[in-house]
């Protein structure tokens, strides 16, 4: 069923029988043109012209934010300049390149100053710790190749950073059980493509299983990779309660679609929230994705997707590669069905293969224009 909600405009709210019959009209419609599957809008955009690839400017830099009373109470362990590392005393108990790690393996709260600091590697959370900068405007972490890694813990943050170089932040579950993590104000700036195919996301394989993952204000610009990626390895990890709230992914594969648009890793969406792996409990408000080589927000076709929520978020001008396969503002596959996903005041232009796809089997794709209405 699709369930679309509008705060105005009586004749907007669609009741759950109105919908079911324009996808039945749609859908009927589809199977009298005879067309390869699948078939999408081709060169469309949301109103059905031809998609201004430009479009409206969209943010250069992610909004500063300050520190809450919460996120400013004293620290264990404090990370300064020359990695040296000071606990609440501002005693010195440790210096060396391995300052951040050794600051989580020792401490449930670490704070890194303001500064650019270089790390060789990954920083591994462990479960119970916090590592936070004093904002994403403010710390910055340049990795040469590494990221910052939950794998395999539990009630772990990370808040606050300006992260570049070769980069990626990680929830992974082998074959365990973790719950609550939360990314918060993180601001990731070009980065590369290093141990991981994403900027950020997950990794749940062999039964493993992530339960409350939040991320809050994450900002992602321009990376030579995917932007968000909740993802698995053999369809046998799940994903549940997932937020994402005032996210954004921009530009996502454009720099490395740009220098070889035939790369297999060229097939680049702003968010994939359901790749290789199954969710279920996903609720995305005030996001934005807008530029993105292939769908701004997209899940799969393949892993099992339940009760997916969408709620003031917008996609413009996605598909930018040219001749996009899956070029939507939001591509939604046939395992969530018109049953599994609730679109609430969704809008968007300039998508090159539409506003909202829903790939269903041996149909052509039903497209709605972006914001929807009847």
């Amino acid at each position: 069923m699709v369930k679309i909600e509008f705060e105005e405009d009586l004749f907007k709210r669609l009741t759950a029988i109105g919908a079911l019959a324009i996808v039945f009209v749609l859908v009927m419609s589809t199977l009298t043109a005879p067309a390869a599957y699948p078939a999408t809008l081709v060169d469309l955009g949301d109103d059905g012209h031809t998609a201004d690839l430009d479009g409206p400017a969209v943010p250069t830099e992610p909004p500063s934010h300050t520190l809450s009373a919460n996120d400013a109470a004293a620290p264990d362990l404090i990370v300064r300049p020359g990695n040296m590392v000071e606990d609440a005393d501002g005693t010195t108990v440790h210096t060396g390149p391995d300052a951040i790690q050794w600051s989580v393996n020792n401490g449930n709260t670490t704070l890194v100053v303001a500064d650019t600091f270089q790390v060789d590697g990954s920083i591994y959370m462990r479960s119970g710790s916090t590592l936070m900068g004093e904002g994403s405007d403010k710390t910055t972490l340049n990795f040469a190749n590494g990221g910052i890694i939950m794998d395999g813990v539990s009630n772990a943050t990370v808040k606050g950073f300006h992260i570049t170089g070769a980069a990626t932040c990680q929830s992974w579950a082998n074959g365990v059980t973790v719950a609550d993590h939360v990314w918060e104000d993180i601001y990731l700036d070009h980065v590369t493509k290093g141990i991981i195919n994403n900027a950020i996301g997950t990794r749940v394989q062999a039964g493993g299983f992530i339960d409350n993952l939040t991320y809050r204000q994450v900002f992602v610009d321009s990376p030579a990779t995917w932007g968000f990626l909740i993802n698995g390895n053999n369809f046998d990890g799940w994903v549940k309660n997932t937020l994402f709230e005032d996210c954004t992914a921009i530009r996502c594969g454009n720099s490395l679609g740009a220098m070889d648009p035939n790369n297999a890793d060229s097939w680049i969406p702003g968010f994939d929230l359901a790749e290789r792996a199954n969710i279920d409990g996903m609720r995305l408000v005030n996001c934005r994705a807008d530029n993105n080589w292939e769908s701004g927000f997209h899940l799969e076709i393949a892993p099992d997707v339940r009760n997916v929520v969408f709620e003031n978020c917008t996609a413009s001008n996605n598909g930018q590669k040219p001749g996009a396969l899956y070029g939507a503002g939001f591509f939604v596959g046939d395992k969530a069905s018109f049953d599994e996903c609730t679109f609430i005041d969704v809008t968007g232009v300039g998508n090159t293969r539409g506003g909202i796809n829903y790939d269903i089997s041996n149909v052509r794709v039903v497209s709605f224009p972006l914001p929807f209405e009847n």
